[in-house]
């Protein structure tokens, strides 16, 4: 994997954290996981990846304790 890969990969998934912390900020963890999904489900190509990460990112930040308040 090349250096400059690597750093799109860490600025895309920097970026899909970012986001799923605003979404359990605005909606609470639940409501939060809930909508994501429901996003993914109905969105298609890359746009269900990119939606996808973001649910799956919402989850870790309660599985892993990432989001306190």
């Amino acid at each position: 994997m090349k250096l400059r890969d690597l750093q799109q990969c860490l600025w895309y998934e920097t970026k899909v954290q970012a986001i799923a912390m605003r979404l359990v900020d605005k909606w609470g963890f639940a409501n939060a996981q809930t909508r994501a999904q429901a996003v993914a489900h109905r969105c298609a190509g890359t746009r269900a990846k990119i939606a996808r990460d973001i649910a799956v990112s919402v989850t870790d930040c309660n599985r892993l304790d990432i989001y306190y308040h």
